[in-house]
């Protein structure tokens, strides 16, 4: 689990770096807003439903395994 989190936050690192901005970074308007901005928020929402659902799929317990 580790593991994919990381990756997660790298790959989430590198979307979000400053060659993808400056390709994204246009001068035009996406429901009223800059594509930037909608870009930005975006990776932001796909980043924290990525990361939910890994959390969500892996769930950890501090409770040591009963052995019976």
């Amino acid at each position: 689990m580790k593991t994919r989190l990381f990756l997660l936050a790298l790959v989430f690192g590198l979307l979000l770096n400053e060659p993808l901005i400056s390709i994204v970074n246009r001068p035009v308007l996406v429901a009223g807003m800059p594509v930037l901005y909608v870009y930005i928020f975006g990776v932001w929402v796909v980043m924290i439903g990525a990361i939910g659902h890994e959390l969500y799929r892996h769930p950890t317990t501090d409770e040591p395994a009963a052995d019976e």
